[in-house]
């Protein structure tokens, strides 16, 4: 019989401030996996779906990465078995000043992300983005200009997994207020989608920060 067993969080929002609740709960959850570990209860991937940091600053992901070096070692797992999608606090407001807040329509969506053409909106990400392609440091890196990272596959217990992270806040501000507004881009996604169908994984995981998406 086939086994994967897998950890999800998201929605940690590491800010500048006295950070005692936060890691309250962080240390809580640390010492709970490892209790389980002690039990036999092998995780064999971790998932990660957004808003690491509060306002996308640098200083907030330098706190991230400590958490996840805890997780990943309560989880006998390392890097390659960490997966992590952003989410609307991972984006840098400041940087997004000037920049739309959404598409307008599908025939806009299609010109936006065709291939080749500069997309500001990820710029937005910058601090993110540096954090990220440091942390997994030849692993993988957060793609400058598509909605989609790659592809990862990898074989665990016999099974073969297949995982897929989606930016779905390519136009998201910190605000949330992201209903009917944004967008994954169809050139970017169909292309993502056919990968993984190619896959013919055991088991298919796509990660996103929050449901609402057109």
């Amino acid at each position: 019989m086939m086994a994967f067993r897998w950890i999800h969080v998201s929605d940690f929002h590491v800010d500048g401030k006295d950070p005692y609740e936060r890691n309250t709960v962080l240390n809580a959850l640390i010492t709970e996996i490892r209790r389980r570990e002690r039990e036999s209860f092998q995780t064999d991937a971790v998932f990660v779906t957004g808003d690491i940091a509060y306002s996308g600053q640098a200083k907030e992901y330098q706190a991230a990465s400590a958490f996840f070096d805890a997780l990943s070692a309560a989880s006998d797992l390392d890097k390659t078995r960490l997966f992590i999608a952003p989410g609307n606090h991972d984006v840098d407001k400041s940087v997004a000043e000037g920049l739309a807040r959404t598409l307008k329509s599908e025939n806009e969506s299609v010109e936006y992300f065709a291939n080749g053409k500069p997309k500001y909106h990820f710029n937005k990400f910058k601090e993110f983005q540096k954090w990220y392609d440091r942390y997994f440091k030849d692993i993988r890196k957060f793609p400058k200009n598509n909605t989609c990272q790659p592809l990862q596959r990898f074989d665990a217990n016999g099974c073969l997994i297949a995982v897929l992270a989606i930016n779905i806040t390519l136009c998201s501000l910190p605000d949330g207020k992201d209903y009917n507004a944004v967008w994954i881009g169809r050139r970017n996604l169909d292309a993502a989608v056919a990968e993984l169908e190619k896959a013919l994984a055991d088991f298919s995981f796509v990660l996103i920060h929050h449901p609402r998406r057109r």
